[in-house]
């Protein structure tokens, strides 16, 4: 049986880095069979943007399996209930997270999707990702690196015990991750004070087993309007996570 991936892509003002995030979703090595996009109220061509780029595709794939919806909201949500939306609406055994603005590796479906079917038990899986500009050039640094994860953070996730590490603070990326359907039966509905990810990634741990891959699947980009960004933590960062 072949196991099916949903992509769930929120958007908010995104036009000028969509596109680039739809192709790379497009061209992967194992391709999603649905991409929900979630908009959350944009003012910009996001939805157009979106809608022309998939039209497109379907005229050039006559033959591919993909669902696309396309779901837009005239009052914001805000990011963690957006997609909470967009999660609600898929139905892959494998729900993949997506921001408007990165890029991914074209093999990034093809090596989380393969993780999944060698592990049953594994609930959520995360990887690291490259620092890139608005540009797409690199700025020398891996996600990983700058949420301060340790060699000993890394034993404790890879021995399955990531929830002795998400008790001090997250280290879960919503772009990078990758959980199975079923963590939706304990995780809807969102609980918003906590972003999506560090709610996904707690839960996953509690319920589940949570991994990540030390490969840089995703560009993760830094720019002025990011709405979550990566922040190197400094002591007081750190307290506050704490708190």
């Amino acid at each position: 049986m072949t196991t099916s991936i949903s992509v769930a892509l929120c958007t908010h003002n995104g036009a000028s880095y969509l596109g680039e995030q739809l192709r790379s979703i497009l061209e992967q090595t194992v391709p999603p069979t649905q991409i929900v996009l979630s908009d959350d109220a944009s003012t910009d061509d996001t939805v157009d943007l979106a809608r022309s780029l998939m039209e497109d595709f379907s005229r050039e794939h006559p033959t591919a399996r993909l669902e696309f919806i396309l779901m837009e909201k005239e009052k914001p949500l805000g990011v963690t209930k957006n997609f909470e939306q967009a999660v609600r609406a898929c139905d892959g055994d494998l729900i993949a997270l997506c921001d408007q603005d990165d890029l991914w590796r074209s093999d990034r479906l093809e090596r989380m999707s393969a993780e999944f079917e060698r592990r049953p038990d594994l609930t959520l899986l995360h990887s690291d990702a490259r620092l890139v500009d608005s540009a797409g050039n690199p700025l020398g640094g891996s996600l990983m690196e700058t949420l301060g994860v340790s060699r000993t953070d890394a034993l404790w996730i890879h021995s399955g015990d990531a929830f002795r590490v998400l008790l001090k603070r997250n280290v879960v990326t919503g772009a990078t991750l990758m959980f199975r359907k079923g963590l939706l039966n304990h995780a809807i509905p969102f609980f918003e004070p906590w972003v999506h990810d560090e709610w996904l990634a707690m839960l996953a741990s509690i319920v589940g087993v949570v991994d990540f891959l030390p490969e840089q699947l995703v560009d993760y980009r830094q720019h002025g309007q990011n709405q979550i960004g990566a922040e190197k933590l400094t002591l007081r960062g750190k307290v506050r996570k704490l708190r």
